[in-house]
């Protein structure tokens, strides 16, 4: 039942497609502001955005595959990093990416997810399927 869907697990990869790409963040408690910078493949940032606040635990986001200039960037392999303060004092917050299921694979006793370019991922290191 899972083949094809998409689900949330830890890592900071971002897959730009047809001018889109999605991504989460774990917060280890509630946040009043989380910042999310998108980067390229030199590290540079491409875009920041102001993600507002939000409680503790999982939520996604949508990158609209365009820099802060506005301008639309290639399709191809990015990264990211979160920032979250509450209070002014820094908030835990986990980066997850966002895979499509193509394949279960028994491994030693225990079944991965084949998540095509992001690799193989244990089931239980799922955070959320979407």
């Amino acid at each position: 039942g899972l083949l094809g869907k998409s689900v949330l697990v830890a890592g900071s990869q971002l897959a730009l497609t047809a001018g889109t790409a999605r991504g989460g963040v774990n917060l280890g408690g509630p946040a009043d502001s989380v910042k999310l910078s998108i980067l390229d493949a030199a590290g540079r940032v491409v875009q920041s955005q102001e993600l507002g606040g939000h409680e503790a635990g999982n939520f996604s986001f949508v990158w609209d595959g365009k820099s802060d200039s506005g301008a639309a960037v290639p399709d191809g392999k990015y990264s990211f990093v979160v920032n979250a303060v509450r209070g002014g004092e820094k908030v835990p917050a986990e980066t997850l990416q966002v895979g499509t299921v193509s394949a279960l694979v028994r491994d030693k006793n225990q079944f991965q997810l084949d998540l095509g370019v992001l690799g193989r991922v244990d089931f239980d290191k799922v955070q959320q399927i979407l």
